[in-house]
């Protein structure tokens, strides 16, 4: 009889450190969360992924690099369609327009 208590005891005093643990990790999860900027990897899933050159960068990658950082047009690549150039277009667009209303809002609130 004994046994079993020490043994409940031992599978309480593991599920209670286990509890604690667990929502020590989900705190640290939700409060050092840093959120990630997926727009580079939509910008390449839109993109030929023939990485030719022929945009002035060296592939596929460092062009979309180059659109979300320096500004380049979309239409620089030869082989994307004009719909995909589109969307990656639509997709800058739309993230000025969202840093445009946090800056307003920012100055509003000051």
């Amino acid at each position: 009889m004994e046994i079993i208590i020490k043994v409940l005891l031992a599978a309480l005093i593991l599920g209670a450190v286990g509890a604690i643990l667990g929502a020590l990790i989900g705190m640290f999860f939700k409060f050092f969360n840093v959120p990630t900027d997926t727009r580079k990897d939509d910008i390449v899933n839109l993109l030929p992924g023939v990485n030719c050159g022929g945009c002035g960068y060296a592939g596929c990658n460092a062009f979309a690099e180059a659109i979300l950082n320096d500004g380049a047009n979309p239409k620089q690549c030869r082989p994307i369609k004009q719909e995909k150039a589109e969307q990656i277009t639509l997709i800058i667009d739309e993230f000025d327009k969202i840093r445009v209303e946090i800056t307003e809002n920012d100055k509003n609130n000051s």
